[in-house]
């Protein structure tokens, strides 16, 4: 942690499980909104709780990619399916997976839906039941703009943009 204002080392909090392996993380902690941080590393789910300055709970499992996190919701993805856990201790709330292909990249979470892709498809996921609503065919990078548009960058430079609004 460091000061805002003077740029100085404020604190550390040390995660005994952390393992290099030699390479890096390639993924981003995110703020969470319990006074956190989430990251995804050497296969673990973390919490880094800031107010007492100590790793809040750890989950080991096939955990990939980055954390999204609304309304004290947790969006990772494990052993190819996307599953809802409760950002509190990371306990599991529901498990969804694509009907083909594996979850990748980052998800999109708005008021009542995650959006997720594969390499070829882009699913909605109700937020309540964890079921899928709705398929687009055409998988990739995905962005929200502020009016409801959802983009998709593809890998072969095209970008679909689908009103979901």
């Amino acid at each position: 942690m460091v000061d805002a204002t003077t740029g100085v080392l404020a604190y550390t909090i040390k995660d005994p499980g952390f393992d290099w392996r030699g390479w890096s993380m390639n993924t981003a902690p995110v703020l969470g909104g319990s006074r956190n941080v989430l990251a995804i590393q050497g296969y673990r789910l973390l919490s880094f709780d800031l107010a007492n300055q100590r790793v809040g709970w750890s989950l080991k499992a096939s955990f990939m990619g980055s954390v999204t996190v609304a309304d004290g919701v947790l969006y990772v993805f494990n052993s190819g399916k996307v599953e809802a856990r409760a950002e509190s201790d990371g306990a599991l709330l529901w498990t969804w997976g694509p009907p083909e292909g594996l979850p990748q990249g980052t998800t999109l979470v708005t008021d009542n839906l995650l959006f997720v892709s594969t390499a070829s498809n882009t699913y909605a996921v109700d937020l309540t039941t964890g079921m899928h609503v709705w398929t687009y065919p055409a998988g990739g990078y995905l962005a929200m703009g502020k009016d409801g548009i959802l983009f998709i960058a593809r890998s072969n430079g095209s970008v679909a943009a689908i009103a979901v609004k």
